[in-house]
């Protein structure tokens, strides 16, 4: 009976230790991952199950302008899907690219419930509903942000009108315009440099970023306005809304073109574009100065120099960290939140870029950057969402990149 109950322990303790050494290799080489990945998306696989119970493939509804990522009565149509991943220190990013025609130069995007929205610069139902045609919107104009507040959707459009360039916010459900930024002359305007980030501070407040609209050298008149505290071009603009009116005033100046603007623990974050070189993270704080046009670690297009002294510039910040050369840096986030945890308690932020096909992480400590790492797509990016460990990318022309973040470990 000894005999039989010894066997019976040995087999359990060698049962045990078989079962540990499994899981720990499973955990330690990521078998599922990588055969995520390698799903083929055809007629038996349609989407990859690293994602699956994750994205709805169903038609939602959708308000406004805002257009599902391609949507059909029968589910999501995928017309060609590349499964692949990133390999970054501890971490693995499997990823797929879902094609969409429709998709063109994005200027919004969001996910919701699930589901993956945009809205294209070229929108036909904004700019239609907002008056202009063919002829106010050539090929850098149209709608460059979109964002709800106080149960209304706002738009801010670039066009031009005669022979001006101007933009201006809207309110897109009661036709209001909120704000005009009045006239650049067309010879001296560029399109692409009207700005277009934004942020909601709470219930009565929100953040826009304006660029100078010009591309000019740093004489220019318009590139000027970025100083000038009676011009809204050049600035980041807090709006507040108390009892059924607003009031706008300037909360930061010294800017080119910011982009993407994000909050993380109280700290306000912004991208910005430099001219040839010097692609910026700013952290955006009120009545502070960003510099341009009196400064820049950047170089004219033609690579003649910019000012890099900041004596007479009051109350200038230097940028939390400067691409150089620029990557056409285009929006920013939050890092995956696994990733975050991982480096913790160091602050992590995540920023896209178009020129550079790529999504860069930064960790950091206060003001100093400690280290970045980088994941290439080869697709020009232009907005990102990032929900817990899912990133979510749409592109120029490309389509939407779906990826999620996972540890090697």
């Amino acid at each position: 009976m000894n005999y039989l109950i010894t066997i019976f322990k040995l087999s359990l303790l060698i049962a045990c230790f078989t079962y540990g050494v499994v899981v720990g290799v499973y955990k330690f080489f990521p078998y599922q991952v990588l055969q995520d990945v390698k799903c083929k998306l055809n007629n038996t696989c349609s989407v990859s199950p690293v994602f699956q119970n994750q994205l709805k493939f169903d038609k939602p509804d959708y308000d406004g302008s805002w257009v599902p990522v391609v949507q059909t009565q029968t589910g999501l149509e995928l017309t060609e899907i590349t499964p692949d991943e990133e390999i970054l220190n501890s971490f693995i990013f499997s990823w797929v690219r879902i094609e969409d025609d429709n998709i063109e130069q994005a200027s919004a995007l969001k996910f919701k419930d699930g589901s993956i929205y945009y809205i294209n610069r070229q929108d036909p139902q904004i700019l239609s509903q907002l008056g202009l045609s063919d002829e106010n919107l050539p090929a850098k104009a149209g709608v460059r942000a979109v964002f709800d507040f106080q149960g209304q959707t706002l738009a801010y459009v670039a066009y031009v009108e005669e022979n001006c360039v101007t933009a201006k916010l809207v309110s897109l459900g009661t036709n209001e315009t909120l704000l005009d930024l009045g006239c650049i002359d067309v010879d001296e305007a560029n399109l692409d440099l009207v700005g277009g980030g934004h942020l909601v501070l709470n219930e009565n407040e929100f953040l826009i970023a304006i660029g100078t609209g010009t591309a000019h050298t740093v004489g220019n008149q318009y590139n000027q306005n970025a100083q000038h505290d009676e011009s809204y071009w050049g600035k980041i603009l807090k709006f507040s809304f108390v009892e059924g009116s607003h009031k706008v005033s300037v909360y930061s100046k010294g800017h080119r073109n910011p982009q993407g603007m994000f909050a993380r623990k109280g700290k306000i974050y912004a991208v910005e574009h430099g001219p040839r070189g010097g692609d910026e993270i700013n952290e955006i704080s009120e009545a502070n100065n960003y510099g341009w046009p009196k400064q820049s670690l950047g170089s004219e297009t033609d690579g003649t120099p910019i000012n890099k002294s900041t004596e007479d510039i009051p109350n200038y910040v230097d940028p939390l960290y400067a691409f150089i050369p620029s990557i056409g840096i285009s929006d920013i986030n939050e890092c995956p939140q696994s990733y975050s945890n991982y480096y913790q308690p160091y602050k992590c932020l995540a920023v896209s870029s178009m020129r550079a096909g790529a999504i860069f992480f930064l960790v950091f400590n206060d003001n100093r950057i400690l280290f970045t790492e980088r994941m290439d797509f080869e697709s020009r990016i232009r907005k990102i969402v990032i929900d817990g460990d899912r990133v979510i990318a749409v592109t120029d022309y490309e389509g939407v990149i779906v990826g999620e973040m996972r540890p090697i470990y």
